[in-house]
């Protein structure tokens, strides 16, 4: 059986490092198509997209509603068997070891691959982030579709998506890639790139508790590497 790949990718004001993470992501040629979701930019990524990539399919949103509601946004456009999320933010993107995640789900036809964000910071590293909460991973249709119906918003997307695996017991496996997210406080500015990353710790640890966050961290902890 052939299987199909989308991706999909939410962006919010992402206009200084939109068309280099794109330029990276038009060369996986195993995408059938590309979903950009605008979350309501008010900078120039809307023509960035336009301009540069009109064979992606652009999706605008009139207001910023966070990348739980993108994301569910972007997959309304959605026919193929499998989705790749991307963030937008990226840093290190490499269209080969994307290409290379792509293969190896074909091969093991996994519910959901995540790319661990092996380069992250210690910090990082030290709370399991890297691999619990990367925005980068290739899941079944069906398994977003199923976790997106959860009680989720905004940043909550990937622990969303980490619960309905866990529990529908699904076969999970992660990939080690070199791409890792810009800090907010580099995109924003320190005072308000800090509170920008203190209400996504909150609104994360909110997701059914902090208790709840250790132990999908121990049930990742065993999760297998594919290489």
């Amino acid at each position: 059986m052939s299987l199909s790949f989308a991706a999909i990718i939410p962006i919010y004001n992402e206009e200084e490092r939109l068309k280099k993470v794109l330029a990276e992501v038009q060369k996986i040629r195993e995408l059938s198509q590309v979903v950009c979701v605008n979350d309501g930019s008010t900078d120039h990524s809307s023509q960035i997209l336009k301009q540069n990539f009109p064979q992606f399919r652009l999706v605008n949103c009139r207001k910023n509603r966070g990348k739980a509601a993108a994301i569910a946004r972007g997959l309304a456009y959605v026919k193929e068997d499998y989705v790749l999320l991307l963030d937008a933010d990226l840093q290190n993107l490499q269209a080969s070891q994307i290409r290379r995640a792509v293969r190896l789900v074909k091969q093991t036809q996994l519910d959901m691959l995540i790319l661990r964000r092996v380069s992250s910071i210690l910090l990082t590293k030290l709370i399991c982030g890297d691999l619990l909460l990367t925005g980068e991973r290739i899941l079944k249709k069906a398994v977003l579709a199923a976790a997106l119906k959860l009680p989720v918003s905004g940043f909550q997307i990937e622990m969303a998506i980490n619960h309905y695996c866990l529990t529908a017991a699904k076969k999970i496996a992660w990939f080690a890639y070199d791409a890792r997210s810009t800090f907010k406080v580099q995109k924003r500015g320190f005072f308000s790139g800090l509170l920008m990353e203190l209400q996504m710790t909150s609104s994360l640890l909110r997701y059914r508790g902090v208790g709840y966050y250790f132990w999908q961290l121990f049930r990742f902890l065993k999760i297998p590497r594919v290489v």
